[in-house]
């Protein structure tokens, strides 16, 4: 991950009760984020 490709995502998406909050948010590069949408990320981890 570089600065350039580097977004914020949500580690409980807003679509299942996640908010904006610090505690909810993480760095991810632009195309794993993209990859993983709303897929809950320990389902994603797991893949």
């Amino acid at each position: 991950m570089t600065r350039f490709n580097a977004t914020l995502d949500h580690i409980q998406p807003v679509s299942e009760n996640g908010d904006n909050s610090y505690d909810n948010l993480t760095t991810c590069c632009f195309a794993c984020n993209s990859k993983r949408g709303a897929t809950p990320i320990l389902d994603f981890i797991a893949h």
